[in-house]
Formats: structure tokens, sequence, C-alpha cells
């Protein structure tokens, strides 16, 4: 199923309980009516795909939107007619769809409110724009229980071919065996460990051998980087280096909001 819709389906539970409020008395809804029910209305100013205002995409984009929203109107209607939205398991579905989505429209709105400092990028280039000048083949290998780091490091150590390895780690429990080849070893460092772990990837000559255990969330990772070669150039334009950097500090604020917000309405809840 395409994900536009998917994040259809979700807005289309999300208007239907506005629309429930909407006949109670509330203001009518803004923009151009593009699809008419009995009971509810959708215009071009509700519709949004990938970020893209409706009124910003193409006659066939907006008329496979308009498709899919005549679709769910429709099954809409009939739900209602049927007494769905009287039943109390749709009502507490419909509340956690209504928790999930607002409270990422919020922790959207708080993250874009605090752009990274001017500086910061510069500092960010000079702490890790290394890593953005070495290519090399970088084989991870996460699994679940720390004490098989030992065993998974022998057999990283081996220099075994990629297809060796893994047929060896499928016997291994617990393992999640992946490999990235020929990357840009500051796009994949950037895109797979958390930033405390980003000093302790040395920019290779030729190859760093095994690097771990490496802690990540509720895995471990061992990792092994070989055929590195350097440039004097960057590897990728900066302004990708850039994008990379924009999205990790976006990461961060969500965090940093997450715990915030967690200790200051969760306090009363146990850990599971």
């Amino acid at each position: 199923m395409n994900g536009w819709t998917n994040w259809f389906r979700l807005g289309f539970v999300l208007s239907m309980i506005g629309a429930g409020a909407c006949r109670q008395g509330d203001a009518p809804p803004r923009g151009t009516p593009v699809v008419v029910g009995q009971h509810v209305v959708i215009t071009d100013s509700d519709l949004v795909w990938y970020g893209v205002p409706f009124q910003a995409l193409s006659p066939d984009q907006q008329k496979q939107v308009v498709e899919e929203w005549k679709n769910q109107v429709a099954l809409y209607e009939e739900a209602l007619s049927r007494g769905y939205l009287d039943r109390p398991d749709i009502r507490r579905r419909l509340k956690l769809v209504e928790i999930s989505a607002v409270g990422s429209w919020l922790l959207e709105d708080l993250g874009e409110a605090v752009a990274p400092a001017p500086e910061a990028f510069a500092r960010f280039l000079e702490q890790f724009g290394d890593l953005f000048r070495v290519r090399a083949t970088v084989l991870a290998v996460y699994y679940e229980d720390s004490s098989l780091a030992g065993r998974i490091r022998q057999i990283l150590s081996r220099r075994w071919a990629l297809s060796g390895i893994g047929d060896a780690l499928d016997r291994i429990p617990n393992v999640q065996y992946a490999a990235a080849e020929d990357v840009v070893l500051g796009e994949w460092v950037v895109s797979h460990l958390p930033e405390s772990l980003w000093s302790r990837v040395v920019v290779p000559s030729r190859t760093l051998e095994v690097q771990g255990p490496l802690r990540l969330n509720s895995f471990w990772m061992l990792i092994r980087i070989t055929n590195a070669t350097r440039s004097e150039a960057f590897l990728i334009p900066e302004e990708r280096i850039r994008a990379f950097f924009m999205e990790h500090e976006r990461m961060k604020r969500r965090e940093a909001i997450l715990r915030e917000l967690r200790a200051r309405h969760l306090n009363g809840n146990k850990q599971p």
C-alpha cells in the first residue's frame, strides 16, 4: 500500500472527528470543496501530500488524491448509517489515533520552533568533516545479547567474504546482520550511530578491523571498516552534509522535547 494512502487514511479518521464537531455548529471548513458527502465536506485546504499543499500538486496528483478521498468519504457515510460512531470500540480507536496524530503535529511544531545556531554547522564540520572525505566498505552486525560480542568479533576478524560472514552469523541466535558497501563514511555514521559514538569511529587510513561493542538503545553493534580511501575534498556536496546535520539536530530536539514532556506529564507512571 502506498505511503501517501496510509497518511491520508490517518488524516481521514481525524478529519471525521472534526466533521462531527462541525455538525454541532462549528465554523464551516475553509477552502474549496473537493469531496462532498451527506455529513462531511473535504476541501482543498484540508489536503496535503507529502507536505505539499493540494493547490501545489499537479492536475494528475490532485485527481489521484480526490479519488482516494471519494472512496474514504463513501466508506465513512456508510459507517455512519450503520452506527459505527456509536460503538465504544470504534470511539476508543479514534481517540488513540487522535492522541498519536495531535502529538506528532505538536512535536513537529515545537521542533521547528528552535533552529540550531548558525555557528553549529561550522563546529560540526570542524569536528566530523573528515568522515565525509572517506569512502569505505562498512560491515555492521547488530545483536541483542552483549555476551555475543566475542563470538561475533571472532567471525569478523577472519576476513571471510560477506556471504560467508552472513552464513556464520545466521547460526548465532539474536543477531541481525546488515552490511553497507561503498559508502561515504560520514553519511553512514550520522545515519546509523548516535552522536556520542561518532568520535569512536576513527577515520581509518586503510582498515578498522573491528570497532565496538557499541550500545544502540536495546541493541549492540560491532562494525568493521575496510577498503577505506581518503579524499582531500568532501565526497558529497556540502549542502547535503548540511541536510544530514539539520536532520540530526531535529532528532536531538525531538528527543529533548519528549524527555521534558514525559517528565512534566507522566511523573506518576511506573516504568514497564
